[in-house]
This record gives structure tokens, C-alpha cells and sequence, in this order.
């Protein structure tokens, strides 16, 4: 019996030492606040993060167009250049008296073919640029975009190489009629 009154004892001594659940409404009343003020801010929280995404994106598009037009401008003016250095050829050869009138016009003609090369390289460029024309992503539109611009250098030395050509052409014509 001594063990059971034990046995007891300890089960009410151990018992006695433990805290009872106390409810306090004010708290839970202010808790509750807490949670809904911390739940309207983090909805706001949400908005601005969606907010700054949509604006990521925004300004993601618009770098894009930047380097694009970027690159279409270097295109322009590489025409532009290769436009002026034709008629300069032209004129420099016509002044050479070394050439024949049909001559000239031949040479005219593979300049200006070369010219045609750089409107189309340029009306290729304004296409893609323009909304809708073709469904590419940035990357398939820069991939054409820096192509086009390669050609238009690759036209740029070709005109440089004709240009040499020609220039030889005169130099050795002038020579002869120098040593005959």
C-alpha cells in the first residue's frame, strides 16, 4: 500500500506543477489583428512584386528595341557610306579619262548593283524591326538583324574591291601611254 500511496503522490505532485491553459481574449483579439494586417501587407507586397515584373519586362522590351534599332542605324549608315563612295568612284573614274563611255557605264552598272544590294539589306532590316511582319523571338530577330549587318560590311569591301580594281585598271592604262 505504501507504493500505491506513492505511486499517487507522485502522479498528483507531478500534476500540480504543470500550468493550465489560460484563454485570454484580448490577446487572441490582438493576435487576430496582427495576422490580418500582416496578411494585407503581404498582399500588397504580392501587387508590387507583380508590379516590378510587369516593369522588368517592360524595360527588358525595350533595351531590345534600343540594341535593335541600334544595329538597324549601323546598317543606314554603313548605306549611307557605301551610297557616297559610289558616287565618288564614279566621279574619280569618270575624271581618269581612262575609261571609254561604255566602260564607265559597265562600271556604273556593278556599282550600282551593289547599291541595290544595300537597299534591300536595309528594307530587310525595317521589316523585321516592324511589329507583326514575322513572329521571332529577340534572339532570332537579332541573330537576322547582325547578318544583315554583315552583309552590308561584306558590300562595303566588295565596293572597296571594285573600287582597287578599277583604280589599277587606270593607273596601268596611264602608264602605257606614259612608256608608248
Amino acid at each position: 500500500m505504501k507504493y500505491l500511496f506513492l505511486i499517487i503522490f507522485s502522479i498528483y505532485y507531478h500534476n500540480s506543477n504543470a500550468q493550465l491553459i489560460v484563454e485570454d481574449p484580448l490577446a487572441n483579439k490582438a493576435l487576430a489583428q496582427t495576422l490580418m494586417q500582416g496578411n494585407e501587407a503581404l498582399e500588397e507586397t504580392k501587387k508590387t512584386v507583380h508590379l516590378l515584373e510587369e516593369n522588368k519586362n517592360l524595360l527588358k522590351q525595350v533595351s531590345n528595341v534600343l540594341r535593335d534599332t541600334n544595329i538597324t542605324l549601323n546598317i543606314l549608315k554603313q548605306q549611307e557610306y557605301t551610297i557616297s563612295q559610289s558616287i565618288n568612284i564614279i566621279e574619280e573614274i569618270k575624271n581618269y579619262d581612262q575609261f571609254s563611255i561604255s566602260e564607265i557605264q559597265i562600271i556604273s552598272r556593278n556599282i550600282e548593283r551593289l547599291v541595290f544590294k544595300t537597299t534591300e539589306i536595309l528594307q530587310n532590316a525595317n521589316r523585321i524591326m516592324s511589329e507583326g511582319l514575322f513572329n521571332m523571338n529577340d534572339s532570332e530577330r537579332l541573330t537576322f538583324l547582325r547578318e544583315y549587318q554583315k552583309e552590308m560590311s561584306s558590300t562595303l569591301t566588295d565596293l572597296k574591291i571594285i573600287r582597287d580594281q578599277y583604280f589599277r585598271i587606270a593607273q596601268n592604262r596611264a602608264l602605257k601611254k606614259i612608256f608608248n
